[in-house]
């Protein structure tokens, strides 16, 4: 977003504003359900171990957020992943036969 700004309405109002935002970041979740656990469309999930992928987000998370830095902003509330596979989302897109957790989840994050 912050590049979009900057590309097509940045001036000096944009700066004092995003200077005083506080960005919310959230990284894992979505890169997960919809991306790694999906090779049928992705080849995320064929290419990375669950260890060299979550690797590969925190170096992309740690860019962005470097980005963000230095377009001047200074307050920042990251959140990741809490009890992966168990949300309602991927137990409805997995199914999680009877159980709380869809497990290949559970287990490859």
């Amino acid at each position: 977003m912050v590049g979009m700004f900057q590309k097509d309405c940045w001036n000096s109002a944009t700066d004092l504003l995003l200077r005083r935002c506080i960005y919310s970041v959230q990284i894992g979740s979505n890169d997960y359900i919809n991306n790694y656990f999906k090779p049928e469309f992705y080849e995320t999930g064929r290419s990375f171990t669950p260890s060299e992928y979550a690797t590969l987000l925190v170096q992309q998370l740690s860019l962005q957020l470097k980005t963000l830095y230095n377009y001047g902003a200074r307050k920042f509330a990251v959140y990741g992943i809490g009890r992966f596979g168990c949300t309602p989302y991927p137990i409805l897109v997995f199914g999680s036969n009877g159980s709380q957790c869809v497990l290949k989840l559970k287990e490859g994050a």
